[in-house]
């Protein structure tokens, strides 16, 4: 019997393989044929096993990695070497608008600084007069002018009579003209110089009345004298912590001190007050009587400071 040929496609097919066919299990893979060996000389790799991807990132890779070349570094050229190159014009600086010294003067000579101005010079001009002998009020009066000064500047930070003010302001110019009205808004917007004025004159006062005491030491009783000199300390302070380089740069130091210092000075002031009217200097003796302590103004300037 002769031997079933095999076919071109696969090299061991047989019978058994038609009959496989016809059962629908045939293998049709096709067999290709493995190709031949070829030798390949010792030259080097076009892709080396260095790469900047791999290398530090993907360590004992076994992919192929590949090296790419840094770029050569050019240094810049020198633009002010070139002949073509183009300078830049310089712009001119802008100048600054020139104003009159009598603009600028009215601008700083506020309302603010005028009523500062009006207040100390007349307080000035009366401890003036009455270092020289000339003003008997202010001899017989000292804690009065003291204590007439610390009210009023109260008075204007007081925040109930400046809403008196202001509904006078509104309501009771409705008749004026605007140049009035004006004028009124104005002066109610600038009473802080009415403020800082009376303070500090009243301060000064204050230094006179203790200066005229130590003169007359020898009758004066050294409690007064203390009082009074930790009262005008006080004062200082509170008006050294008002200055407007200390109020815009250290405004906390400006808080504490011309609130509380104040507040304490208040204190005090109350004390200096009793003592030096119920001291009777002529006789050396303390009088124990309410009726001299309640007639002398400085009481009464005392009792409205601490209301407001």
């Amino acid at each position: 019997m002769s031997e079933t040929p095999r076919s071109h496609y696969s090299g061991c097919s047989t019978l058994n393989s038609l009959d496989a066919a016809e059962k629908g299990i045939y293998d049709s893979s096709v067999d290709l044929p493995a190709p031949g060996f070829v030798y390949l000389e010792q030259k080097g790799s076009l892709v080396p096993a260095a790469s900047p991807v791999h290398q530090g990132i993907t360590p004992c890779t076994s992919v192929s990695e590949l090296s790419l070349a840094l770029p050569v570094v050019h240094k810049p050229a020198d633009t002010a070497k070139l002949p073509n190159s183009v300078e830049k014009p310089i712009a001119a600086k802008p100048k600054k608008p020139e104003y009159s010294r009598w603009l600028l003067f009215d601008l700083w000579f506020n309302t603010y600084r005028k009523f500062f101005v009006v207040v100390v010079s007349l307080n000035l001009t009366g401890i003036i007069l009455a270092g020289l002998n000339r003003f008997p009020y202010a001899e017989n009066h000292l804690g009065a002018l003291v204590l007439g000064n610390m009210l009023t500047a109260v008075l204007v930070r007081n925040e109930l009579w400046m809403r008196l003010m202001y509904l006078l302001a509104i309501y009771g110019l409705g008749w004026a003209p605007v140049c009035v009205k004006l004028a009124a808004t104005s002066a109610l917007q600038h009473v802080g110089g009415i403020h800082s004025g009376c303070a500090l004159s009243g301060t000064a006062w204050l230094v006179y009345k203790i200066v005229d005491i130590v003169r007359y030491r020898g009758i004066q009783h050294p409690a007064v004298i203390a009082t009074g000199i930790i009262t005008n300390v006080l004062f200082l302070i509170s008006i050294s912590s008002a200055f407007p380089w200390v109020r815009n740069t250290h405004h906390n130091v400006f808080e504490k001190h011309h609130r509380f210092v104040g507040w304490l000075g208040l204190a005090m002031t109350w004390v200096f007050v009793v003592l030096g009217n119920c001291y009777d200097v002529k006789h050396g003796v303390w009088r124990s009587d309410s009726h001299s302590l309640l007639s002398t103004q400085e009481l009464w300037f005392a009792v409205f400071m601490t209301i407001l």
